[in-house]
């Protein structure tokens, strides 16, 4: 469990990295200022002054806790990651605006794992994990009541290698997850 002042950092980070990727804004007011976003990105507009300048204050209660996940030790680096969940403000749109990877996409949940399985679409185990997770949903509601009752107990996968070089981690539910 997190202090409160790491909460708020967190979520804060979550909703800057929600805005930089996307050109979505979880602010209240809502805003739609995605014709910002390259100025954010590229740190020409702080993101603590484009909300100031347009009378914003980050919509915290719209994020929820998801998941959190830390890499096995021993890698050549180590992530302790939060995963959030929320839905997109009515009137927003999302975007690949990000400069952090080579291609986005809105995909369902399910449709992703499904490409997963079929070889179309690679997929990390935490993502993975966090899809069929979410994929047991009907609506981006039920997903958020959910959030509540999540444990944000750190996810520590234990990688291990089978006789004939398969990769994989093992999750404390003893789920394997093959990489």
């Amino acid at each position: 469990e997190e202090d409160e002042p790491t909460t708020r950092m967190l979520v804060g980070a979550a909703i800057r990295e929600t805005f930089e990727e996307t050109g979505v804004l979880l602010t209240s007011p809502a805003a739609q200022l995605a014709h910002l976003q390259p100025d954010v990105e590229q740190g020409r507009l702080p993101f603590g002054r484009l909300l100031d300048d347009h009378g914003l204050a980050l919509a915290a209660d719209l994020v929820r806790g998801w998941a959190r996940w830390v890499t096995p030790p021993g890698g050549p680096r180590r992530y302790d990651t939060r995963f959030f969940v929320a839905a997109l403000p009515a009137g927003a749109t999302a975007a690949d605006l990000t400069s952090e990877s080579t291609g986005a996409e809105w995909v369902r949940p399910d449709n992703a794992l499904a490409d997963f399985a079929a070889a179309r679409r690679r997929l990390m185990p935490p993502t993975r994990a966090i899809l069929h997770s979410v994929a047991a949903f009907a609506r981006v509601t039920e997903v958020l009541a959910a959030a509540a009752s999540r444990s944000l107990a750190p996810v520590r996968p234990i990688p291990s290698r089978a006789d004939d070089g398969t990769a994989s981690v093992e999750l404390p539910d003893g789920t394997r997850m093959v990489l």
